[in-house]
């Protein structure tokens, strides 16, 4: 988004909308790439529930994404995640290459290099024996009306049918997105929420630990290199992150500070911030959920 940004208005505007975001002068938030229509599963917090029972943790640690009625069913009664459908899941495999040595350098003779790639396919499962591949993906983002230049520059996109990159091996037709529709989402608000289910990567910053149930997910950051650069030594860097399918507590109303950016260390990239301020979707409180309330 950033980067369609300096493309549309300039490397200096999109710097400042940076800035703002990190400042919180746009009450910006972003989630995750998530499959249509589907969350992410707070699998910390059910655990904590069916302490002790293995085949019920077995369910819900193959089930990565549930519709919005049935993940209400699973937090207010784990012990019923074997019956919930549809749900998606994520299944992690070994792609195969082979690079043909003797042609690539002229060396008849020469043994191909066999190597693999990893490889995600994502799933729907509506039933034991239904299973359908997912290829529509959505995320949310949130802004005051200071957002609207990037709105345009979606909405300009969508027309287009501009095609997106987001992975690697594009050149192999993975990994391509368009945007096929930007809708308002309402009722997103509740407002005597306390607890929020967390839908992207979130950086801390503050809110109540105590109550929350946190997932952590670490990532290596890496900087743009130039070509020339590609080949030297540098440092690398980790940063852990509160994962997608946390529940986040606030503490005394301050949903817009739970979150933060930070500078990016400038060994990697200078003026440029590693975003965190992940997109929180409201839940009232677990503890006295209905079924009706929360669908």
């Amino acid at each position: 988004m950033t980067y369609l940004y300096a493309e549309k208005s300039g490397e200096d505007h999109a710097s400042q909308f940076v800035q703002q975001v990190k400042e919180y002068q746009l009450d910006f938030s972003l989630s995750n790439l998530l499959p249509n229509n589907y969350y992410p599963i707070p699998k910390v917090y059910l655990s904590s529930r069916i302490e002790g029972e293995k085949l019920i943790y077995k369910n819900i640690k193959k089930r990565h994404f549930l519709q919005k009625k049935e993940l209400t069913v699973a937090c207010v009664n784990p012990k019923q995640i074997a019956q919930i459908y549809p749900f998606v899941q994520i299944i992690d495999s070994q792609q195969i290459h082979a690079s043909i040595e003797s042609l690539r350098y002229d060396l008849p003779g020469l043994p191909p290099n066999i190597f693999s790639v990893p490889e995600i396919t994502v799933i729907e499962k509506n039933s034991k024996d239904s299973v359908k591949k997912i290829t529509e993906f959505c995320f949310y983002f949130t802004g005051n009306a200071k957002i609207q230049p990037l709105l345009s520059f979606i909405e300009q996109a969508q027309v287009e049918e501009r095609v997106f990159t987001l992975g690697p091996r594009s050149s192999q037709g993975l990994n391509l997105y368009t945007i096929s529709a930007i809708k308002v989402e309402e009722n997103l608000a509740f407002p005597e929420a306390e607890l929020f289910l967390n839908l992207g990567l979130l950086l801390p910053n503050q809110f109540d630990f105590d109550r929350s149930f946190i997932e952590i997910y670490t990532s290596e950051r890496r900087g743009y290199e130039n070509y020339g650069e590609r080949n030297q030594k540098t440092k690398k860097q980790f940063i852990s992150f509160i994962g997608a399918g946390s529940i986040i507590a606030q503490e005394n109303n301050q949903k817009e500070q739970i979150s933060k950016s930070i500078n990016t260390p400038s060994h990697l990239k200078n003026n440029a911030i590693t975003f965190g301020q992940s997109f929180l979707y409201p839940m009232p409180d677990l503890k006295g959920v209905t079924y009706e309330s929360f669908a």
